[in-house]
């Protein structure tokens, strides 16, 4: 017999195109709400259970019991936990399912550890900022995922002087504001289990303020500068359309800073860092 993961696709015989129709179960298998491996699990089947073929998607087939003895109506299962009994031939006007796709939403908060540590230490009283923001993922039942975020950073300090490495304060204002936006590509993990590995690379750009309440307007910053990032993390599916993440990401912002002020007497000049986030995602 084949497996239905190599089976879902027409199989071409002598007498034609041929497709699933009946499995049964070689393992125990999970039944999921959604063809992937991120997607809430309804049940498990033994083996020996006998599974009607409702749809095929790459490795998943949407099944139901015959005697339809079980609370859930229908599920999927991957094809390496079943063997294929029975088959039809498939109609000239059927064509292969293309690949499902899925899109989320999600906001996130960030906490940053800047690469300028003591640029921002000196100016802000810390050199970790909070970060918030939001986005949206487009992904592929293979793996291969899209997203798009921007998140906001702002926080209120003195412009300093630093002699001697002794850092004094002027008394003046200071704000501080970074905007990034970014994109990435990467892989989100096909699994079976409920928390989902990934991990992307992309870049973007940094929109960075820095303004005193008075002063020369000149001495004010208003710049963009190219960033480059990777990341990792995991999500946790709560329901079927939410999702609890946590994740890493790594930022360069090569020579944003560092030509004068304060971050050049530290000789600090990538405006990146490291991340910690929280994010919460909706979706189908």
């Amino acid at each position: 017999m084949l497996l239905v993961g190599v089976f879902c696709a027409p199989q071409v015989s002598a007498q034609g195109p041929k497709i699933a129709t009946e499995l049964r179960v070689i393992s125990i298998a999970p039944i999921l709400e959604m063809p992937r491996g991120d997607s809430v699990v309804l049940d498990t089947v033994n083996p020996g259970t006998r599974l009607k073929v409702l749809e095929q998607d790459g490795p998943w087939c949407l099944v139901r019991t015959p005697d339809d003895a079980n609370d859930w109506r229908e599920g999927w299962i991957r094809g390496r936990y079943v063997e294929v009994i029975g088959t039809r031939e498939l109609p000239p006007e059927e064509q292969p399912v293309e690949l499902r796709t899925s899109i989320l939403a999600f906001v996130q908060a960030s906490g940053m550890w800047f690469a300028a540590s003591d640029s921002f230490d000196a100016i802000t009283g810390n050199s970790i900022g909070l970060m918030y923001g939001g986005g949206a993922m487009f992904g592929f039942s293979n793996g291969l995922f899209f997203q798009g975020s921007v998140e906001r950073y702002e926080e209120t300090g003195e412009r300093v002087f630093v002699s001697n490495n002794q850092i004094f304060e002027l008394g003046i204002r200071n704000t501080i504001e970074i905007m990034p936006i970014q994109v990435t590509a990467g892989y989100r993990q096909v699994s079976d289990q409920n928390v989902i590995g990934y991990v992307g690379a992309g870049a973007g750009i940094y929109m960075f303020k820095e303004t005193a309440d008075f002063g020369s307007p000149a001495a004010n910053v208003d710049e963009q500068h190219p960033s480059y990032h990777v990341l990792g993390g995991v999500d946790y599916p709560f329901l079927s359309w939410l999702w609890l993440g946590g994740e890493g990401q790594y930022t360069w912002v090569p020579e944003a800073i560092g030509g004068e002020g304060t971050s050049a007497l530290f000789d600090e000049k990538d405006l990146g860092g490291f991340a910690l986030r929280v994010k919460l995602s909706v979706g189908y």
